[in-house]
């Protein structure tokens, strides 16, 4: 049975590279039969900035944007979070969209790969902790791509996504090979 991964593409930005990263990521994933991918692009999804009348700790949202939201990551078995760093963090309608949801994000293994200047380690820092708090299995196998490094041509764009970023290629297939190789534990009742 295939696992069922969502990428989610965090950054919503005019001019953002991630469309070109989310592609590579895509062409990577495709190597492996053991798993369906589904792309998640925030900037589609547009969700409302979060104002729920309670934290999804205490209910779940009640608006219809939340219950679509709910449903649709619900429906993953893994997650890859694609995440620009902006200030040294990751960006806000990334935060808004998790921000949304708790046991959704349970007892999921989640992978984050990050690109900035020096690989965008501070935004994976903080989605590790993040995602920690939220109950999800983090992969410790994430992706840290500097575009610092001759990636990017004239206008800001990747020079070519196959190539440019192939340094990254088995960073990506061992963080996959974690995933395939999880499997959920359910919680036990006590009676």
């Amino acid at each position: 049975m295939s696992k069922k991964i969502q990428l989610i593409i965090g950054s919503t930005r005019q001019n953002r590279i991630s469309p070109a990263i989310a592609r590579w990521i895509e062409a990577q994933v495709a190597k492996n039969d053991d798993f369906e991918l589904e792309v998640i692009d925030l900037k589609s999804v547009n969700l409302p900035f979060f104002n729920e009348p309670t934290s999804p700790s205490m209910a779940p949202g009640t608006s219809d944007e939340a219950k679509a939201w709910s449903a649709k990551i619900s429906s993953a078995d893994a997650f890859i979070i694609l995440s620009a760093e902006y200030n040294a963090g990751y960006p806000a309608p990334l935060k808004n969209a998790i921000d949304y949801l708790k046991s959704e994000w349970q007892n999921r293994p989640v992978t984050i790969v990050t690109y900035g200047y020096g690989g965008g380690v501070s935004s994976a820092a903080q989605l590790k902790q993040v995602f920690t708090r939220l109950g999800s299995e983090i992969v410790e196998s994430g992706v840290a791509i500097d575009i610092g490094a001759g990636l990017l041509n004239e206008v800001g764009g990747i020079i070519e996504p196959a190539t440019g970023l192939e340094k990254y290629d088995e960073l990506l297939a061992t963080a996959l090979d974690e995933i395939a190789a999880y499997e959920k534990v359910e919680a036990l009742a006590v009676a």
